[in-house]
């Protein structure tokens, strides 16, 4: 299994018109080829499986392993007025695999790693208004 691109996304619905959607996508290329396979190899969900194992399961629709890795940290209190981030992985038969609120489950290992790496090479898009008043 191989993953072709990775895309995160900041939102925060509660701020209404003020809302502001900030992405940041990389394509498994070179220069990045190393980081998307440390990933794969040294990252976990849950801390009951490995991300690859993850990521065969929703590929699969294996429902009864990946409800077993979400009871694992699913505590039942996402609050409101929080951001919420998404991650989107797109794989090299171009499965898409969402995790729609990253709040819901415990990534570990090389996974925090690889985000900084996004967010410094990846590409970034904004939408929405910016807020352009001064500090009181």
């Amino acid at each position: 299994m191989q993953i072709t691109s990775i895309r995160l996304r900041h939102y925060n619905p509660s701020m209404g018109p003020s809302e502001r959607i900030i992405s940041y996508t990389l394509q498994n290329k070179s220069p990045h080829e190393e980081v998307f396979q440390q990933l794969l190899a040294s990252s976990s969900v849950n801390e009951t499986t490995d991300f690859k194992a993850f990521l065969a399961a929703y590929k699969n629709n294996n429902k009864a392993l990946l409800e077993q890795i979400y009871a694992a940290n699913y505590t039942g209190a996402l609050n409101e007025g929080q951001t919420i981030s998404q991650l989107r992985i797109t794989l090299e038969d171009n499965t898409q695999i969402e995790i729609s609120d990253l709040r819901i489950v415990k990534l570990s290992g090389y996974y925090h790693t690889f985000i900084q790496y996004l967010v410094q090479h990846g590409t970034r898009s904004e939408l929405g208004k910016k807020d352009d008043r001064s500090p009181i």
